[in-house]
């Protein structure tokens, strides 16, 4: 899972130097996506308890919701790396 390579388009360097993100289609597939979504959306609610009611909310707040930075929120594993999470790793670094 995760672990075959992907080419990138061109331009996806720059962009992501621009934008701070990009959007890679088929980066993922169908079951890799269904096989982490627990653990991001169990991640998600742990970082959202205590927000108020959606009533008791403003404009903003009634259309939005976020979770930032789930991974910190993660165990890690004894590799390193974050339980429920997986790293992306390029193949050479962006510069």
């Amino acid at each position: 899972m995760f672990d075959r390579e992907v080419s990138l388009p061109s331009g996806t360097t720059d962009q992501f130097r621009r934008d701070g993100h990009v959007v890679v289609r088929g980066l993922a597939s169908a079951d890799e996506v269904a096989s982490v979504r627990p653990a991001i959306e169990a991640a998600a609610a742990r970082r959202t308890e205590g927000v108020a009611p959606l009533a008791e909310r403003d404009t903003y707040g009634q259309a939005f919701l976020q979770a930032l930075n789930l991974w910190p929120a993660q165990p890690r594993r004894p590799d390193g790396s974050r339980a429920g999470t997986t790293t992306v790793r390029p193949c050479r670094p962006i510069r």
